[in-house]
């Protein structure tokens, strides 16, 4: 497809944009800063988790897949770019920096009963000291507080614009140690930088979460249990070289052999826009018409039932979970339990804290 032809709906193309990741490969590979980059890719690092490749119902036409596996589950759903994670091009970017700081804790979306849940895990483990990742989401100063005063340090890698994926890269390449409540994105980054990692196996956080949380989710299938059994076992060096792989370390060739090869996906998109629904060319082009107008690049994903639920008696869960414990043993009724409530904006929104 002409690139002249994508340009229009640019302003559509959200997720590369998101965390820096098309910042990271623009650089890399000296791309054109007109290129439009209509690249979907996985909001931190899809372990298949979930029933799909993560964040394939995008708009984008292009998949960034960073492994074979991502790319077997893309399959006749979307094209698919193979290229590596932007964390591995970083690291390739960056030379080693010897650890100044000894450990990182990483914490759960930021509440009251997260933070006194996790502070319970911490003192168990008779872990008194460290600094606490916490995720910019909303106002975080109680949180900071909260662990301040409880003889802990505070950092966070701000918000998810396109400078995200460089703060974290810095600040986790500041510490020798990380240990993780949950099977976060930023505990596999560790990992490929070589960090010791370990985990809090009795963990559990509450959180709001999409209404049909518990049917897209894919715990049997993730990877996470191969991951926590090199952690326990203390196989740092395979936990390495599992983590770099599962980044797409594999896909990391020349960046002209890599510009080339993106340019050639480019050319043989056939739309500009994925539709993850099925219907008519007709109601295709007055979604995407909507989408232009809107600046709403999710409509094109969503069924019309879905649009009027959404604005009519929209719903999310409330999940609380203890995600090491379902990976390892499997979900029961002491992991992992959910209910529904209504949904309200800038409180109930999914991925914060109930409280």
């Amino acid at each position: 497809m002409k690139i002249t032809d994508l340009r229009k709906y640019d302003s559509l193309y959200v997720l590369a944009k998101k965390m820096g990741s098309g910042n990271i490969l623009r650089s890399y590979l000296q791309l054109d800063e007109n290129l439009p980059l209509p690249l979907g890719i996985s909001h931190g690092v899809d372990m298949n988790h979930l029933h799909e490749a993560q964040d394939i119902s995008s708009i984008e036409p292009l998949h960034w897949c960073y492994n074979e596996v991502i790319a077997k589950r893309a399959d006749g759903i979307k094209q698919c770019a193979h290229l590596p994670h932007p964390w591995i091009i970083l690291k390739e970017l960056n030379s080693r920096q010897a650890p100044s700081n000894e450990l990182l804790i990483i914490g759960p979306p930021d509440g009251k009963t997260n933070n006194l849940n996790l502070l319970k895990s911490l003192k168990k483990k008779k872990i008194n000291k460290g600094d606490v990742l916490i995720k910019q989401r909303g106002d975080i100063e109680i949180s900071k507080n909260f662990w301040i005063n409880e003889g802990y340090g505070v950092v966070t890698a701000g918000s998810s614009n396109d400078e995200f994926y460089n703060r974290l890269f810095c600040l986790i390449s500041k510490y020798e140690e990380v240990v993780s409540c949950s099977m976060s994105s930023a505990l596999i980054f560790s990992a490929a930088l070589g960090k010791k990692c370990s985990v809090l196996e009795d963990y559990l956080m509450t959180t709001y979460e999409l209404s049909s949380y518990a049917n897209f989710i894919n715990f049997k299938g993730s990877v996470a249990p191969k991951i926590l059994d090199m952690i326990k076992k203390g196989q740092n060096a395979n936990l390495i070289n599992f983590a770099e792989n599962l980044l797409g370390i594999s896909y990391l060739d020349q960046p002209m052999k890599m510009k080339n090869k993106l340019l050639i996906n480019i050319e043989k998109i056939k739309t500009p826009i994925h539709h993850h629904t099925s219907r008519p060319l007709f109601l295709k082009k007055f979604y995407e018409i909507i989408a232009l107008k809107l600046n709403k690049p999710s409509l094109t994903k969503m069924r019309f039932i879905d649009i009027v639920k959404s604005i009519s008696s929209p719903r999310v869960s409330i999940v609380t979970k203890n995600e090491i414990s379902i990976y390892l043993l499997g979900m029961n009724d002491s992991n992992f339990s959910s209910s529904t409530v209504k949904y309200q904006a800038n409180i109930t929104e999914p991925g914060r804290a109930i409280d």
